[in-house]
């Protein structure tokens, strides 16, 4: 493939990247047809530095890649006066296997044990799983106890102005994902000053510090994933202090002005 331009490939994660993350087998042409694109491209940019070398090791390519990470609008995503509801857990999303929802049902079997007062809600689209062709949400009903399932709501899709809202109302934010790039919603909810328990695959250093900006999580590890969950839902000085770093390094780090400076003037030394 030759082009009269430069050709520039950004990377928010392949279909390969995915397949390798979440242990699925790709077609074969897909994989292909990937490198073959990147094989051809002048220059590569990476939303992360995780994603921009597990792209290189799938693909055993040599090139370049550089880092320019997504961004946030601070001010869109800045915090509320909306009451928060206590002892509330919020996860939102596509749900779907791979961003860690039925390792959050196990986690959240064991701190119901803990904590009867704790609620989880599951904001986003059910998806059909890819290994059962089942729905998530119905898997997920089947991994919560009788009495962890009363305390667990279902919300489908919601117009994204009023993601918002919900992300306001929520005492701790719960994104316990095993396949990302550089995830929005992270940036989302750390903008909005929200208290964090993510997974610590990857990309999640990148993102977050691990006892100051929230928790990071090996999602499998379901015992100290309800552990932290309760650490924060009883603690709240500690966790007021982890939504304000969070949304402090989001201004240092991702704020969407400085993001955009970086585009502007990566895309000007090519073309310059």
């Amino acid at each position: 493939m030759k082009l009269k331009t430069s050709l520039v490939i950004r990377l928010h994660g392949s279909d390969a990247y995915f397949c390798d993350l979440e242990g699925r087998v790709q077609k074969k042409k897909n994989f292909w047809m990937e490198k073959k694109g990147l094989e051809a491209a002048n220059h590569i940019v990476s939303v992360s530095d995780f994603t921009a070398k597990k792209t290189t090791e799938i693909f055993d390519i040599n090139n370049k890649i550089d880092i320019i990470y997504n961004g946030i609008n601070i001010k869109m995503f800045s915090p509320t006066d909306i009451a928060i509801e206590e002892n509330s857990l919020l996860y939102f999303g596509s749900v779907i296997r791979k961003k860690g929802v039925l390792a959050l049902a196990k986690a959240f079997n064991l701190l119901h044990q803990k904590n009867s007062n704790a609620t989880l809600t599951f904001l986003g689209k059910d998806v059909v799983d890819v290994l059962t062709r089942r729905s998530t949400v119905g898997m997920i009903k089947e991994i919560l106890s009788e009495d962890a399932l009363q305390s667990v709501s279902f919300i489908n899709q919601v117009p994204y102005h009023e993601v918002k809202d919900y992300l306001g109302k929520a005492q701790i934010v719960v994104l316990p994902s095993y396949a990302e790039a550089f995830p929005m919603t992270w940036l989302e909810a750390m903008a909005m000053e929200k208290t964090l328990v993510t997974s610590n695959v990857g990309w999640a250093k990148e993102m977050m510090i691990d006892g100051k900006t929230g928790y990071t999580i090996d999602p499998d590890d379901t015992e100290e994933f309800a552990n932290r969950m309760n650490e924060l839902l009883l603690d709240k000085e500690k966790a007021r202090a982890f939504g304000l770093n969070a949304r402090e390094h989001v201004i240092e780090h991702f704020e969407i002005g400085k993001i955009a400076t970086k585009n502007i003037n990566y895309y000007r030394s090519i073309v310059s």
